[in-house]
């Protein structure tokens, strides 16, 4: 490491107090800037917390906003117009989610966040999306979920109450409507919004328009799905035991399903990189790389679509897949 171009960055401000943080995120806005958002702890307000956003500015800090929530915060991630989860193809080209998307009745009546791709129209799409404003989300011990705009001078508005408190979350594109997808860890339950879409989950990381999540087994291995945001996500089909309302996952012995795959036993999700690449954590503590097929197969397309035949056809070699896809994406 060339340590002469390493840079420490100091936070000095009479509202940030490093003892008192709780929760960091590390972020880039759509103009390429970099914040900080911390979580701190108010000693003398024991049920309130404060978040602090810095924007990065000549490798300086400069406070970009301050505000104090009246409940602690349980979890926070970036919104999905800043993680740009998911919006990688038309309106035109969307499946019905609808059943994870529209959220309960008897959940809140407001809802901002459900309803503003509503309006895009095809011609426009565009534009409107690089008017999507950006923000924080955060869940509170009460279980619901706000957005916390990164903008001065814009409040912080409730969008929707989660069934359970989650140890992690991260927002989505589904389907072209943002989502919020909650982990508890306890519990082992994965949500889209205030549905559950897993009761044996281990792990899971959102990255562009793939979930992909961990569930446990009681085989000798565990199971890595990967479902493409963009398409229809299974759903309850209303004869579950016992009245759960659980989504009917594809199992390992269906033969060419590729939503799903074995991995060791005890593996957990540690990222998925922006190409096609699953990071995992193996239970004796070593990282490896696989390159799930669905997520592969989607990549390869996209790189003959756009004519980068020599990336696609070297991948093609490098992951022995039948070099005929060059012909058969487009035979025209």
């Amino acid at each position: 490491m060339d340590h002469e171009n390493v840079k420490v960055l100091k936070i000095s401000h009479e509202a940030f107090d490093p003892s008192e943080v709780t929760k960091m995120v590390l972020f880039k806005s759509r103009d390429a800037v970099l914040h900080i958002s911390f979580v701190l702890n108010l000693p003398q307000h024991p049920g309130q917390d404060k978040i602090l956003i810095f924007k990065i500015v000549d490798s300086q800090p400069e406070l970009a906003k301050e505000l104090t929530l009246s409940s602690k915060v349980n979890s926070i991630c970036v919104g999905a117009a800043i993680q740009n989860s998911g919006y990688e193809i038309s309106k035109q080209f969307y499946a019905d989610n609808s059943y994870y998307i529209d959220v309960a009745d008897t959940n809140l009546d407001s809802n901002p966040l459900m309803d503003f791709h509503d309006d895009f129209g095809l011609e426009n799409e565009e534009a409107a999306k690089k008017k999507e404003p950006e923000f924080l989300v955060v869940q509170t011990m009460d279980k619901k979920l706000s957005k916390v705009p990164v903008a001065d001078g814009q409040d912080i508005a409730e969008m929707l109450e989660m069934p359970t408190l989650c140890s992690q979350i991260q927002a989505a594109h589904i389907s072209g409507s943002e989502c919020i997808i909650g982990f508890n860890q306890q519990q082992m339950r994965l949500y889209i919004n205030d549905k559950i879409f897993s009761n044996e989950c281990t792990s899971f990381h959102v990255s562009q328009t793939f979930l992909s999540f961990i569930n446990s087994t009681q085989g000798l291995s565990h199971e890595l799905f990967n479902y493409d945001l963009n398409k229809q996500l299974p759903k309850p089909n209303g004869t579950s035991a016992g009245g759960a309302d659980l989504p009917q996952h594809p199992r390992l012995d269906e033969s060419g399903n590729f939503n799903i795959r074995a991995v060791e036993r005890g593996s957990k999700i540690v990222t998925v990189d922006p190409g096609t690449r699953t990071v995992l954590q193996m239970p004796r503590g070593n990282l490896e790389g696989i390159h799930p097929r669905i997520i592969l197969l989607k990549k390869l397309i996209e790189d003959i679509e756009n004519l980068n035949y020599a990336k696609a056809f070297k991948a093609l070699r490098q992951h022995k897949i039948d070099i005929n896809l060059l012909y058969d994406v487009n035979p025209e």
